[in-house]
């Protein structure tokens, strides 16, 4: 299964974006491996011909994402646009990363890494080599901020416009129950470092419009459309297998959030509250519900998807029944 269905232009929009990050990606790490062993004074060298890289794969990377949201926009709308009010200065985006400090002082943390990492004991390979794991991560997610911000300006040059957010190829679980998400173009996109996903603007259309044209993935989509080995790492073993039998996406990647152990078993507070979707799956109101800041909620414990794969040891309805009966499968 694909991991996506995307408008054409859109796809080949995000095809192209995804080339030139990926060209830039590799340019930077060609430079950093001919750092020496005096790191400033490599750097000195280096550091120039780096940002001469970010600096116009960002000024690419803002100009095409300004001309592919009109153009995607013009292809989305079910709605008549309101009128531009301007357009995308990819200049105005050079230079800056994407938590407003300079692109410059973002990439010179790599040599700052590698310093440290000799401090910690590395041997100067070791600590290049962890500089350039860093710098990696530090440009991925320079680039992909840029594109998003370009993404953002020109939406915002159409006024009320709407995105859709689109799952990269392996991205990690937290964005994968995000998958097809809709967001008006003034809430926030949410990222971590090296958080490659995209948002689409529409323009007119519902949720179900948006899924009636096939232009939404959801994490169920992404899920099927990965290996078994992939499922298993990034969702975990125990999650994955859960999935496989049923359970929801969003609700097992969530239920991470309150995890602990209790009686030698995995357990969460996830969910449990009287506003949780466990909450209801587990029995309801009870006598025995305890004030949890600001709700009520089960004093019993909810188990993780780790605990009933091991409690079911193998027996795949009992599995199917507990993560109804936790509040998995819904």
């Amino acid at each position: 299964m694909a991991v996506q269905t995307l408008p054409p232009l859109y796809d080949a929009y995000v095809r192209e974006q995804r080339r030139l990050t990926r060209d830039a990606v590799a340019e930077v790490r060609r430079l950093w491996r001919k750092m020496g062993d005096d790191f400033d004074r490599s750097w000195r060298s280096v550091g120039p011909a780096v940002m001469t890289v970010t600096n116009a794969t960002q000024h690419r990377l803002a100009e095409n994402a300004g001309a592919a949201t009109v153009e995607v926009l013009e292809q989305t709308s079910a709605a008549r646009l309101p009128a531009p009010e301007g357009r995308v200065n990819p200049r105005a985006l050079v230079g800056v990363a994407g938590d407003g400090r300079t692109a410059a002082g973002l990439v010179f943390g790599a040599v700052t890494k590698a310093k440290a990492s000799v401090g910690a004991g590395l041997t100067e390979r070791q600590a290049l080599l962890s500089g350039l794991a860093w710098l990696t991560m530090a440009t991925t997610t320079l680039l992909a901020d840029t594109a998003r911000a370009g993404e953002s300006v020109g939406m915002a040059t159409r006024g009320t416009v709407s995105y859709v957010r689109v799952v990269q190829p392996g991205a990690c679980a937290r964005c994968a129950i995000l998958a097809g998400a809709t967001y008006k173009s003034k809430d926030a996109f949410e990222r971590h470092p090296g958080c490659l996903c995209e948002h689409m603007p529409v323009h007119g259309m519902d949720y179900s419009e948006i899924v009636d044209r096939g232009y939404m993935v959801s994490p169920e989509n992404y899920f099927e459309s990965l290996s078994e080995a992939e499922q298993n790492r990034i969702f975990t073993n125990a999650g994955a297998e859960a999935i496989r039998n049923g359970a929801d996406p969003r609700q097992v990647v969530n239920a991470r959030r309150g995890m602990h152990v209790a009686q030698g078993r995995q357990v969460t507070t996830e969910g449990t509250t009287r506003r949780g979707l466990a909450y209801k799956a587990m029995g309801g109101p009870s006598r025995e519900d305890v004030r949890r800041g600001r709700y009520f909620a089960r004093n019993d414990a909810r188990l993780m998807p780790e605990s009933i794969v091991e409690m079911a040891d193998g027996n795949t309805h009992r599995m199917q029944q507990l993560l109804r009966q936790y509040g998995y499968i819904i």
